[in-house]
């Protein structure tokens, strides 16, 4: 073997968790430290649901509050940035 190439790369995760930091309604993104202090943006214009964990409810984007601990289900479309199906706001 003399060379090898990078064709693609895809990423595993489907899952991100973390501290609500940011909630920015007009692009729709929730800026999100997770534990590991990796900043993360997560789109929510392609969610179906989001739900508060204590109650069962669902809830909007303009109801989450900086501090909140969140989880996203959903798929990164890059390093940075995870475009969210579903929220549980714990």
């Amino acid at each position: 073997i003399t060379d090898i190439s990078l064709v693609s790369t895809t990423v595993s995760s489907t899952k991100v968790t973390g501290t609500v930091l940011k909630v920015d309604t007009t692009n729709q993104l929730i800026t999100v430290l997770t534990a590991s202090n990796k900043l993360i943006y997560v789109k929510t214009s392609s969610v179906v649901s989001m739900i508060v964990a204590s109650t069962g409810n669902y809830t909007y984007l303009t109801s989450i509050a900086v501090n909140s601990k969140l989880t996203a289900y959903g798929a990164y479309s890059d390093s940075k940035t995870f475009t969210a199906k579903s929220i549980i706001v714990e």
